[in-house]
């Protein structure tokens, strides 16, 4: 009869190795699946924040060129404006030289048609001894027409002596009574604006003020 020997004991340790073997290859499927899925959500996380960083580069820039868009805009609004004010600068510049100039045309017409000659000579012949004027004046415009308005008006300056025997006051009266007397002069409403006492001069210093009467 013959004996059979069965070693279970080297079997156990080959199904224990076999298990050993095969846990740790499936740790190491683990482990690798871990880094696969950790390397994945990197990648994904990577690519999200490039896409995103795009489109905000993207959103930034189309920003940035709207607003270049209004600034060169704004910029030709500028310049437009400027080429206007210099425009309206130029032609205020000629206004305001045709105005002088016929400021200064005007002032020549007025002092062409005043009839000084005239104006001279009625007072000269109304002037009493004692009186010496000193200065005419012309105050006030005259019409184109040649006609003279009756706001023009002449200031007359001068001086009466202290020493003459007739009293200042009723020399300069008389002269004004000359002055308004006559109707058909051209000077009319003739009043004593001034009359002061020089000490220095012993002179009665006097203005006075007289209208130009209006001829039709």
């Amino acid at each position: 009869m013959k004996t059979i020997n069965i070693n279970l004991i080297g079997d156990l340790r080959k199904t224990s190795k076999t298990t050993s073997m095969a846990k740790k290859g499936s740790s190491l499927d683990t482990r690798n699946q871990i880094l696969a899925y950790i390397l994945i959500i990197g990648v994904f996380i990577v690519f999200t924040a490039g896409i995103g960083g795009w489109f905000l580069v993207k959103q930034m820039t189309s920003n940035l060129d709207k607003k270049l868009v209004k600034l060169n805009e704004n910029l030709n609004t500028l310049n437009q404006q400027e080429t206007q004010l210099s425009l309206f600068r130029k032609n205020l510049k000629k206004e305001k030289e045709i105005t002088e100039l016929k400021i200064m045309i005007q002032s020549q017409l007025n002092n062409t048609f005043f009839p000084w000659s005239g104006v001279l000579q009625e007072i000269a012949t109304k002037i009493p001894k004692d009186i010496i004027v000193l200065k005419i004046e012309k105050e006030g415009n005259i019409r184109r027409s040649g006609k003279t308005d009756s706001s023009l008006k002449l200031k007359i300056s001068g001086i009466i002596p202290a020493n003459k025997k007739q009293e200042p006051l009723m020399a300069i009266s008389l002269f004004i009574f000359n002055l308004n007397d006559n109707q058909n002069s051209l000077l009319s409403n003739a009043k004593i604006s001034k009359l002061d006492f020089n000490d220095k001069t012993k002179t009665y210093e006097f203005e006075i003020e007289t209208s130009i009467r209006q001829k039709s």
